[in-house]
């Protein structure tokens, strides 16, 4: 046995988790909401809440002084006077040197944002609950809800990218926070279609719900809770007047469509921003502007806003003490925890679960690997689809899933991965082919001469030159390639079409159709170079004519001719910068386009990225 000595400086939890850990009383505290300000409870429908400028922020000394008090009291009422009063109690953590009360406790953006967080509270509050997708009532029609499940289920997902379940968008079920960001990430186009967003004026408003629908009922709740609310936040204003005291029916959600698609498009910008793995203070500063602007105006607009939304307004602050939300959010443990909490331990404790745990673990990489094995044999038989069926079935479909997605292990080594210099990876598995009949060695030749004049090549059909022929067969074709953690796929095999459309020249959308490996005649030793034959997307003339354009660039957004590819052409392997989602959308004046959305989360998104 060695002692080893380690620093706790922070830990990254879930709300509940984090206040009771650290010892603050919970979130639903009137007085004692925020760790970090002395915001109340009551505030959360006074946008005043959501404004850095006017916060006043809690002495942590003091708050220290009264944690160990409380903790070398002995008398149950003194202990809880003093929870209720300084909203504070006793945290061995707060014995640790490195341990810094409430700076300790980041508010991690995963269970912030999409755990479900904020953007549960805005799809189904806020939005569904406040009548905005709700239609006129008459027969037949297609309503908001219709035109945005029509929309989900018409969008295409590279395989290893993770999706939700179409029935987010109803509000039910009960989606993970993968699927809530993955939500995220196409809802100001999904929510653009839904409310048909190029054609209402800047008064249209929602229609209101049938009187006693679900709907209904909902406002009516919500419309009581905000009164008492505001009454009592009122209450604690000494300089309030009796104007100041609204009426039960004066507190109306608003139901304008502009009002909240605005706020739509700042909120997805911010958690866009922040969930960056490369972020500048300015960027951040830049990303918690658009997000309190939508929520001060949110809170104008009479909505109904959790403590969570106030938290959103401290990200900076544990940012900058931290770094990056991404290098400290818990994503990665929290997929490991799901692999680990398929494993039937049948009750037992004492230290035989942890075994089981490890076994269950170890069953569950092997299996992963077996089904790499065989998925990527050239001449499968009938009986090892099979068998990839079987092993999908019982691992429910989560072993390719998870190997892409991120356990733990995979996690950390594509970290190590993006340090080392082999970023391309391919499979062992390969075909070899003829570049002539398939009607491309022009193109490769082109594209080797003009990135390789030095070797002088020339072409293999005969005539008499002082070039090195190129061979045009014995080429290898790969199904997929790795590339910096990100799997790329060829169109034309059945293994790659999951993985067939990427990023080239920073945002540029392009479909792969095969991805090869040439070698270089006559060079000792052996040069190989890796490339990819690829059809551009064509750029749309009408590209900023959408309601999210002037957004396009911070969401990641991108639109392109529907259904039409340029000619075929060759790039480096490196050349291919991200992966994307997209889908065909109608857009009243302009027809159907192709609307384009970044999966890549490495840096902010680069200006001007249709040119």
């Amino acid at each position: 046995m060695k002692m080893v000595h380690v620093a706790l400086p922070f830990g990254p939890m879930d709300t509940p988790a984090r206040l009771k850990t650290a010892g603050f009383v919970s979130q639903n505290s009137e007085d004692h909401m925020c760790p970090c300000c002395d915001a109340p409870f009551c505030s959360l429908v006074d946008p005043a809440c959501f404004d850095r400028t006017q916060f006043h922020y809690r002495d942590s000394a003091k708050q220290l002084k009264w944690k160990f008090i409380h903790g070398h009291s002995d008398d149950p009422e003194v202990r809880a006077t003093i929870a209720e009063t300084k909203g504070v109690r006793m945290s061995i953590l707060d014995r640790l040197p490195t341990w810094n009360g409430s700076l300790s406790i980041p508010t991690e953006i995963m269970h912030l944002f999409w755990g479900p967080g904020t953007s549960g509270q805005i799809h189904r509050v806020i939005l569904i609950e406040g009548s905005m997708f709700t239609g006129t009532g008459k027969r037949s029609e297609v309503t908001p809800m219709d035109r945005l499940t029509g929309f989900l289920e018409s969008i295409w997902w590279p395989n290893n990218s993770g999706r939700f379940q179409i029935k987010i968008a109803s509000g039910g079920e009960r989606p993970k926070a993968d699927e809530w960001r993955n939500f995220m990430r196409v809802y100001p186009v999904a929510i653009a279609v839904a409310w048909q967003m190029w054609s209402r004026n800047a008064d249209d408003e929602a229609p209101y719900p049938k009187k006693r629908s679900k709907i209904q009922q909902a406002i009516v709740k919500s419309r009581k809770l905000l009164h008492k609310r505001r009454i009592k936040n009122i209450s604690r204003d000494e300089d309030a007047e009796a104007d100041d005291y609204l009426a039960l029916e004066d507190i109306e959600a608003s139901h304008n469509y502009h009002s909240h698609y605005e706020n739509i498009l700042r909120y997805c910008a911010a958690t866009r921003i922040f969930a960056s793995r490369e972020i500048t203070p300015q960027e951040a500063i830049r990303a918690e502007n658009f997000i309190l602007e939508a929520f001060q105006s949110w809170a104008q607009m009479n909505c109904h806003l959790t403590p969570n939304f106030h938290f959103s307004s401290h990200v900076v602050e544990y940012i900058n003490a931290y770094g990056p939300a991404y290098a400290w959010w818990v994503f990665p443990y929290e997929r490991a925890i799901g692999v680990l909490g398929k494993a039937n331990h049948n009750g037992h404790g004492s230290g035989e679960v942890e075994g089981t745990y490890m076994r269950a673990w170890w069953k569950t990489m092997l299996i992963q690997e077996l089904l790499t094995h065989l998925q990527e044999r050239p001449d499968q038989t009938e009986q090892d689809q099979l068998a990839i069926c079987a092993l999908l079935k019982a691992v429910r479909g989560g072993a390719e899933a998870d190997w892409q997605r991120g356990t733990l292990m995979n996690y950390i080594a594509l970290l190590s991965d993006q340090h080392e210099s082999a970023r391309i990876v391919f499979p062992k598995q390969f075909k070899l082919i003829s570049l002539r009949p398939l009607g491309f060695y022009a193109i490769v030749l082109q594209f080797l001469r003009l990135h390789f004049p030095e070797f002088n090549l020339t072409s293999d059909a005969g005539e008499a030159s002082d070039g090195i022929p190129f061979n045009s067969q014995g080429v290898r074709s790969y199904a997929n390639v790795n590339i910096g953690g990100a799997k790329y796929g060829s169109f034309h095999h059945h293994r790659g079409k999951g993985f067939c459309y990427g990023y080239t020249r920073g945002r540029h959308a392009v479909r792969v159709e095969y991805i090869l490996s040439v070698n270089i005649p006559r060079q000792d030793p052996p040069i190989s170079v890796n490339l990819a034959l690829i059809r551009c997307f064509e750029h749309h003339p009408q590209d900023a004519n959408h309601p999210w354009s002037l957004w396009a660039t911070d969401l990641g957004i991108a639109t392109w001719k529907y259904n039409v590819l340029g000619s075929l052409e060759a790039c480096h392997l490196d050349d291919l910068s991200g992966q994307f989602a997209f889908a065909p959308v109608h857009a009243p004046r302009m027809g159907r386009l192709w609307v384009t959305f970044s999966l890549d989360t490495t840096s902010q998104e680069p200006d001007n990225s249709n040119h």
